[in-house]
């Protein structure tokens, strides 16, 4: 009975007490998913995400890798719409596209500081099995690093990503890039 007891009284602490101590990143991703899209090929496949960082220009931002190879010019499928290429530097994996049929909203601002161990979340569409949006939270790790094979410093993160998220935004717990 003492078992039963102290399994109700745990268990009922821990029910009421979840939303005190567990992250709710649910207004966070909801934005996220506002400002984020699928690059896709022209078959339909999704390969990577990128997310809107100007709506009055219609600017997007996504990996340089998910738009590798590609001039200044190219289309590339985005949600149905398709982007131009406008820059991309393979140095830091950043590329920046238009997207002149958009109607995404932007709710995204920068953030002015990271630090090591602020919560971390990431949002992009997975391909892992099929095509599924996708939310992953985690920390950072470092900050200010060097990494040899790229120019400048890094943040590195300590969350587990999948293919398809590349080029989707990284915000911290107030929803700044």
């Amino acid at each position: 009975m003492r078992r039963f007891i102290a399994f109700v009284l745990a268990f009922t602490l821990f029910v009421s007490a979840k939303p005190l101590f567990a992250s709710d990143w649910t207004k966070i991703a909801k934005r996220l998913f506002n400002a984020s899209f699928a690059l896709h090929t022209a078959d339909g496949r999704i390969y990577c995400t990128g997310f809107m960082i100007d709506k009055v220009r219609k600017y997007a931002l996504t990996a340089a890798h998910c738009v590798d190879g590609a001039r200044e010019g190219t289309p590339i499928f985005a949600d149905g719409d398709y982007a131009v290429v406008i820059f991309q530097d393979i140095q830091t994996d950043v590329a920046v596209l238009v997207l002149p049929g958009n109607q995404r909203k932007v709710d995204l601002k920068p953030a002015s500081e990271v630090r090591v161990g602020q919560e971390a979340g990431s949002y992009g569409y997975a391909r892992e099995i099929g095509f599924y949006e996708h939310f992953r939270v985690g920390h950072v790790a470092a900050v200010n690093q060097h990494v040899p094979w790229a120019e400048g410093t890094w943040i590195i993160l300590d969350q587990a990503l999948a293919g398809g998220m590349s080029g989707g935004p990284v915000v911290d717990r107030d929803g700044r890039v």
